[in-house]
């Protein structure tokens, strides 16, 4: 049998663990491979559901574990990660670049579900509320729950840029 040598050098590559502490692992540039094939109109379709459906329920399972504490807060990404991730995207092609624009529409879709008052979720809690109530929430009550509302979502967006500048401050851009 033929035997092959080869010196593999390995890089230092730096990240976060689920817990949000800095991991250092050895790289050595191997990767996989992607292969993309056309599909049919009717295949693509389905096969977009499917895909949609998987980061849904990556996204449901995240949430769940930030819930539970089984994964740091500190990995939650705002609009600098997002603007890292889309130069990222650029570098490695359209195909990334499409598939970066179809994860951040399926969280974005996920994220505007939650049941607060200035979303769209909060929109269906009071429809719900009003359906059970039998009447609609009183217009003062509205108006309170979208303020509080607006205050979470200013409060989350403060949040996700500080973790985005801790981020860069310890990673680099």
């Amino acid at each position: 049998a033929d035997t092959m040598q080869a010196v593999c050098v390995t890089r230092a590559d730096t990240g976060l663990d689920l817990q949000g502490e800095i991991q250092v692992a050895g790289r050595i540039g191997a990767g996989i491979d992607h292969v993309y094939q056309r599909l049919r109109l009717d295949k693509a379709i389905g096969a977009g559901f499917t895909m949609t459906n998987i980061y849904g329920g990556a996204i449901i399972k995240f949430l769940k574990d930030l819930l539970t504490f089984s994964v740091s807060s500190k990995l939650i990404g705002g609009p600098l990660f997002i603007a890292q991730a889309v130069t990222q995207a650029t570098q490695e092609g359209l195909v990334s670049v499409l598939l970066l624009a179809a994860i951040l529409s399926v969280n974005l879709c996920m994220v505007n579900l939650f049941p607060i008052p200035v979303l769209d979720g909060g929109q269906l809690l009071f429809l719900g509320i009003e359906k059970i109530k039998g009447s609609p929430v009183s217009l003062r009550t509205r108006a309170i729950l979208q303020q509080i509302g607006l205050v979470l979502i200013i409060a989350l967006i403060i949040f996700v840029t500080r973790n985005d500048i801790w981020r860069i401050q310890l990673l680099g851009w």
